[in-house]
């Protein structure tokens, strides 16, 4: 009888059992030792010292940092997004670490819901379970950067267009408009998510004029502080774009072969995104492109999945011609898509052959997921460590001090300063009025007036500055690295010019 009864539940609640096995396959893979994979580099410690200082001063950035292509700033978005994941808990250091990854939880669910949306729930499960496994996404979500979370808000790019082909509401390619333009304002490499507004135009049919209004004041709206910024600048944002794209791209042009692209960067950027070897790659490929051509000569084409297709091959065709290199970062925004059409595809598969499509299934996940647990286990935070150590050799050399004030000499050594003044400043312990401490690299500081601090192991050279003004230090190169500092250099520069 009870056996008969567990049978009857699992029946009844096989949906919701699923899901919620997939859900917790994705906190694991995204909290496993997670304190040696949370990333810290400088750009991470940058932006929350940015986010922290914001929130201290009460004051709503502007702009975002400089983009490493050109002389141009972000958006502000990436910085708003990090002040609300700091309000959650300022103390907690880790706290927008935590949000993030929690996000890329939610990823997962939204990806259910894509699913669900094309071709119903057993399909919505397939790309949820394609997705927790990712090891791309399972990268990001660990990965404290705007372009990870460029990936967070393409997921739900992508959800709102499947219901605007489905629904042909101009309200609806409104809001796709507004959330591609966000994400292109919190990293510029979302711009082929534009791409994916024209193909939702292309495969509607109602209110076409309209639908491009409601598009193209979506996509506007959230360049309107960067257009503030603009007009406040002598059109610095506008013009340095206009110089990118009609000469910088070509100074710093790599060539880019067709068959490298097509044979090899994508081969292995489709296993990093899901499949985990890079034979997968070429397999998965390879079979999408079968099935897409298939349906198309059978025109038994599904109208969501021929628009994905679509968008991705534009998108494909973009990312060929841009000058720049290319990362793992910069294809964030087309995960979605990747999976999709991934899933679409052993789906038909399981169609034709549930033995074959389930075993095909299986050696996807399980590439997937040995990837991943090799990424997992090795991983290492070197840098929180050192940050850590410093900190820690700092409060034992001068116990009767309660805050530091931070100098980098001539600012070469910003890759481990900042982590180390982003964990001050989680501890309340740095400001301007605070003990003076310089930080350099040793081969940079080969004659200083300032002594050592004696008992140093950590490869970098950390002298007393306090006897000396901090007019006088930097005078002589010492660059002030505080809170308040990094967010003026970073947001605020430009009160200080003339442009």
């Amino acid at each position: 009888m009870k056996k008969l009864s567990l049978h009857r539940f699992i029946r009844t609640h096989w949906y919701s059992l699923l899901l919620s096995g997939i859900l917790l396959i994705a906190i694991a893979l995204r909290f496993a030792n997670y304190n040696e994979r949370w990333g810290l580099a400088y750009d991470q410690a940058r932006d929350v010292l940015v986010a922290r200082e914001a929130l201290r001063v009460g004051e709503l950035p502007l702009i975002g940092p400089f983009a490493s292509a050109g002389q141009f700033v972000y958006g502000p978005q990436w910085y708003w997004i990090l002040m609300i994941f700091v309000l959650f808990n300022p103390s907690f250091l880790l706290t927008p670490w935590i949000l993030l990854s929690i996000l890329y939880v939610l990823v997962v669910y939204v990806m259910v819901l894509i699913g669900t949306e094309i071709k119903g729930k057993k399909f919505g499960l397939l790309l949820g379970l394609l997705t927790a496994v990712s090891t791309a996404q399972i990268a990001q979500s660990v990965n404290l950067s705007s372009p990870s979370m460029v990936g967070v808000v393409s997921v739900f790019c992508f959800f709102v267009f499947i219901k605007y082909i489905k629904n042909d509401k101009p309200i609806i390619v409104g809001l796709l408009g507004f959330l591609i333009g966000s994400a292109i304002n919190v990293h510029f490499q979302a711009v082929n998510l534009i791409l994916l507004g024209l193909v939702a135009l292309l495969f509607t049919k109602r209110h076409k004029i309209k639908a491009m209004l409601f598009l193209a004041v979506g996509l506007l709206i959230p360049f309107i502080p960067l257009l503030i910024f603009d007009l406040q600048t002598n059109h610095f944002e506008s013009k340095n774009i206009l110089d990118y794209f009609l000469y910088g791209q070509h100074k710093t042009a790599i060539p880019k072969r067709w068959l490298t692209y097509a044979f090899s960067f994508w081969p292995l950027s489709w296993s990093r995104i899901i499949g985990g070897y890079y034979l997968f790659g070429y397999f998965l490929i390879g079979i999408t492109g079968i099935a897409v051509v298939d349906s198309i000569r059978k025109k038994d084409r599904d109208r969501i999945i021929f628009a994905c297709a679509v968008f991705f091959l534009f998108a494909v065709i973009l990312l060929r011609y841009y000058k720049g290199p290319l990362y793992d970062s910069y294809l964030v925004s087309l995960h979605t898509v990747v999976i999709i059409l991934t899933g679409w595809v052993l789906f038909r598969i399981i169609q034709i052959s549930r033995t074959l499509g389930i075993v095909a299934l299986l050696i996807v996940i399980a590439g997937s997921i040995i990837i991943n647990m090799k990424d997992i286990y090795y991983s290492k935070n070197n840098m929180a460590a050192m940050a850590l150590g410093m900190k820690a050799f700092l409060y034992k050399s001068y116990p009767q001090e309660k805050t530091f004030s931070l100098y980098d000499y001539e600012y070469v050594s910003s890759t481990y300063s900042l982590p180390l003044v982003l964990f001050l400043d989680a501890d309340g312990r740095i400001g301007k009025g605070g003990y003076k401490i310089g930080f350099g690299s040793s081969s940079r500081l080969v004659i200083q007036d300032h002594e050592e601090i004696p008992g140093n192991t950590f490869g970098f050279r950390l002298r007393d500055l306090n006897a000396s003004s901090s007019a006088e230090l930097m005078k002589n190169g010492w660059a002030p690295v505080n809170p308040s500092d990094i967010f003026h250099s970073t947001v605020k520069w430009y009160e200080d010019k003339q442009l």
